[in-house]
């Protein structure tokens, strides 16, 4: 976990400084290209935890789904 807040602070620093007027146009470029590849590594490392979580909702279903209740 501690690699998706390093990575989520290093896109709220980038954005940050995107915002700011004192950068010139190739160091704008230079961050946005970071930024979008920590974007994609973000949505990865969210992607996976969801399968994940999906996952074990599934085994979840199926072990419940054989318990008869009567």
């Amino acid at each position: 976990m501690k690699d998706f807040e390093n990575k989520l602070q290093q896109f709220e620093d980038i954005s940050n400084k995107l915002s700011s007027e004192d950068i010139s146009l190739n160091e704008s470029l230079e961050l946005f290209e970071k930024g979008n590849k920590i974007y994609f590594d973000l949505k990865k490392i969210l992607d996976e935890a969801e399968n994940k979580i999906l996952t074990l909702e599934g085994n979840e279903f199926i072990e419940n789904e054989d318990i008869k209740f009567e």
